[in-house]
């Protein structure tokens, strides 16, 4: 069955080999991953007389782009104007120069463009073998990947099929192709508008436009105003920082209804799950692996394959790279999580009892990153606090302050409450806490410094 491999590796640039030799070691493997190997080289090969080619028509094409640049300065310092500027300049070009260097231009031009040619016919055989090694190399591990698993012949079998799904995977999923260009479905919308703004938004919207309300097979797309949205498509989510804008109603998005795209997400779900749970996906993977250097097309295919890996297990269309990622971040917000969980029921209450004069929306706002998230900042989250109690349980003193202020060995300074408290004058002095605001302070720090900076009565000694 090899013998049809030997057209294969004729190449405009290898017609002189002996490829009889080259066709009898194929034969003679009659393991097929010997085979696949001798095929990746030779393609290999091919690919990078490829290359090769295209860096020189690259390099050619610079050349004709000096010659042009050159003839353009000479037209410049042929200029009168130019001239009289430059009247003391030696790079002086009078006609005779403009006119030589056009027509070295055009001659360069032009053989460079008979060259060029012929190299891009060359590149265009080389294509022909690269492609063809390709596909060889595609049925061999078709035939070792599907004599290690047991896969039912259905519709997902087909080599039609299966090509056409292999390219949505490498793009994601419809909807979050429609949402990345702004296309939402309407029912989607609605939701969204109710959630930012209130029911009376929707009522009024549907009015509008009450095409949005239609449902299944004429379900529309509500298209949003570009640059007034973000989309999340690791959360699938859709951000808006300045409040819902829209353009207008679209019915498809790439020619596809909202329940078209539904459906082919459907189709691409279920097919994920029947060639993950084939064994095919690990098959697949595990063989691209088994080579420690893989083509830039073989690697966008290992992508491919781990994409429905991933989608398989943790529903996100991505990369092993992007899996790690999204993990990590995963487990940083998962940390902070449960840092500013604990940190809202343990400490924030410390504070809010020593600061029991201030408003909690004010404390709230020292210690909160986002609210509504219960997410606190970094800093109290990396701080660590300490406090004194008086014999009745108040807290009387307690670090950091708001500001985070440090003493001269940058250690948090101990805030107070109150300034008449007990402490030894003659070693320290009393000054209020705050941050460059006289108005606005928060307790006490002490300082050894005891006469008062005139730049600033709160700086940390």
């Amino acid at each position: 069955m090899f013998k049809i491999f030997n057209k294969y590796f004729k190449t405009n640039e290898d017609s002189e080999e002996d490829f009889s030799e080259k066709d009898k070691i194929i034969e003679e493997k009659q393991n097929p991953m010997d085979q696949l190997m001798v095929l990746k080289s030779d393609k290999k090969k091919v690919d990078n007389k490829i290359k090769k080619l295209e860096d020189k028509i690259e390099s050619n094409n610079l050349k004709v782009s000096e010659a042009y640049e050159n003839h353009q300065q000479n037209i410049k310092k042929n200029d009168p104007t130019y001239k009289l500027k430059n009247s003391l300049a030696k790079d002086k070009v009078n006609f005779n120069d403009v006119w030589e260097s056009e027509q070295q231009h055009w001659e360069i031009e032009n053989k460079i463009y008979k060259l060029n040619n012929k190299l891009l016919e060359k590149i265009d055989l080389l294509k022909d073998d690269s492609y063809r090694l390709l596909e060889s190399i595609q049925k061999i591990e078709d035939e070792i990947i599907y004599k290690k698993i047991k896969s039912k012949k259905n519709l997902f079998d087909s080599d039609a099929y299966r090509n056409k799904f292999l390219l949505e995977v490498s793009k994601g999923k419809f909807i979050d192709q429609a949402k990345l260009q702004g296309y939402v479905p309407a029912a989607e919308f609605l939701i969204l508008l109710n959630k930012y703004e209130n029911e009376s938004s929707v009522e009024k919207f549907i009015e509008q436009e009450p095409s949005v309300v239609n449902k299944g097979k004429n379900e529309v797309f509500v298209l949003l105003t570009e640059g007034k949205f973000s989309y999340d498509i690791k959360e699938s989510s859709l951000i808006f920082d300045e409040g819902i804008h829209y353009e207008k109603i679209e019915k498809k998005f790439n020619d596809l209804t909202v329940n078209e795209i539904k459906q082919k997400d459907l189709e691409n779900n279920e097919f994920v799950e029947h060639i993950y749970e084939s064994g095919e996906v690990f098959e697949r993977i595990n063989l691209k692996n088994k080579f420690i250097k893989l083509h830039k097309n073989e690697v966008d295919e290992l992508i491919v394959w781990e994409k429905i890996k991933n989608k398989y297990e943790t529903g996100y269309y991505e990369s092993d790279e992007e899996r790690l990622i999204r993990d990590s971040k995963a487990e940083e917000s998962l940390d902070k999580k449960l840092k500013s969980s604990y940190f809202i029921n343990n400490t924030l209450p410390l504070y809010k009892s020593f600061y029991s004069k201030i408003k909690n929306e004010i404390i709230e706002e020292e210690f909160y990153e986002d609210k509504k998230k219960h997410l606190i900042k970094e800093f109290w989250l990396n701080a660590e606090v300490d406090y004194k109690k008086s014999k009745n349980g108040d807290i009387t003193q307690i670090k950091p302050c708001f500001y985070g202020h440090t003493s001269s060995k940058n250690e948090y300074k101990y805030v107070f409450n109150r300034p008449n408290f007990s402490y030894d004058k003659e070693t320290y002095r009393v000054y209020q806490c705050e941050n460059g605001n006289e108005e606005k302070f928060y307790g006490w720090h002490l300082t050894t410094q005891l006469e008062k900076n005139e730049n600033s009565d709160y700086e940390s000694y």
